[in-house]
Formats: C-alpha cells, structure tokens, sequence
C-alpha cells in the first residue's frame, strides 16, 4: 500500500525525497531530538537513498500532541506507519532512546517474517542495560538483522564496552565503531560517521535469515 501524504507529513520529514531510490533509511531521534538532526544525513544520500526522518507525537515538531511514555506503545504506532513504506528495503539508524525504538520496530517487523537490512544503534546502551522507567527489554529479545553499534568516545552515559552488549541482541553480524566526541558525536555528521553509512548502502547487501 502507497504510503499516504497525511502519514507523510505528519510522521516524517523527507528533507529530499528520493522515491525511486532502491533503498530507504529510517532515522529515530534522539529524546529532545528532531528530524532536523538527520537533514545532514539525508542530503549527503540522496538520491541514492530515499531518507525518511521520524516525528515522534509531542516532540519538537508535533508538540501540541500528547506524548507517547511507553516505547513499546510508540514502537507499534511507528511500525504500523512504517508498513506502507516497506516496498523498498529499509535500514534503520536510531541515536540514544531512538535506537531503542529502531530495535523494537525492527522486532515487529520479524514477527511478521520481515525484517530491516540493517540496524545502527548509537549513543546508547545495550536494551537490557536500559533501566528507564518507560523501557524494559524482555529477556532474550534479539533481532535477526546485523547491527552496527556505534558511540562516542567520551559519552558519558553510554561507554564502548556498553555499546559493545548491542551484539548480545542480535542473531546476525555485529560491528562496533567508536567515534571523536560525546553523547551528541552526530550532531555536525563527521566524516567517519557518513563514511560508515555510505559504505552500507554502497555494498548494496541484503541479508538472509540463518
């Protein structure tokens, strides 16, 4: 199903729409975050990649809405949108509680034998490290795709090691990059970091279950 204007503009930001490009990144915000955060991502893609960058309800961008607390209540309103998008493969890329996010609706779309190329979660920790009180990870959740984790070196809320527990929730290839700066490492996109995401899509691969 074509994914309707309404959802378009309430949803997501495509800073650059790029509808006939074979691949498709989905990007989570940070808490406090917007999509603006990945207006830089997104023009250093297009057009080979088609960048679409959440709005999450009572964030920046949708803030005469109420706020969603429960990560698992905003992970299946996300999926359910995110289903008319999945005509083209999908990676996601989510930073602090949006990589959290980006596993779980990557979880939703595997039980329905779907599944993301790829997850990128960065700045965060592993999610059964997470003890928020909106977030709890169910024991032994794992999703089949490969996950590159990547954090800052100086982050004072996630360190390499933690980041490196992402690998316990993946049944697929797992990778770790650890980069210059803190929590907010992306927020100028440095080389290395569009570097990492340019070698993914140029590879072109999709992964199969095993």
């Amino acid at each position: 199903m074509a994914p309707s204007p309404v959802d378009n503009d309430l949803w997501f930001r495509r800073f650059h729409p790029s509808p006939v490009a074979p691949r498709r990144l989905v990007c989570f915000p940070h808490a406090g975050g917007s999509a603006a955060f990945y207006r830089p991502l997104s023009a250093s893609l297009s057009p080979q990649v088609d960048v679409l960058c959440l709005r999450y309800p009572g964030g920046r961008d949708r803030r005469s809405e109420p706020g969603v607390e429960s990560v698992g209540v905003l992970a299946d309103e996300i999926y359910e949108v995110l289903g008319g998008w999945a005509d083209t493969p999908l990676t996601f890329f989510g930073h602090g509680v949006g990589a959290l996010l980006a596993f779980e609706v990557a979880r939703r779309f595997e039980r329905v034998c779907a599944e993301p190329v790829h997850l990128f979660a960065s700045g965060s920790r592993a999610p059964y490290e997470v003890r928020g009180e909106s977030y709890r990870c169910e024991p032994g959740a794992s999703v089949y795709c490969p996950v590159t984790a990547l954090v800052g070196d100086s982050d004072p809320g996630t360190s390499p090691d933690e980041a490196r527990a992402w690998e316990e929730h993946t049944t697929g290839a797992f990778d770790l990059k650890v980069l210059p700066g803190g929590h907010l490492y992306p927020d100028r996109w440095p080389a290395e970091v569009m570097a990492v995401l340019q070698d993914h899509f140029a590879a072109d691969l999709v992964p199969r279950r095993v």
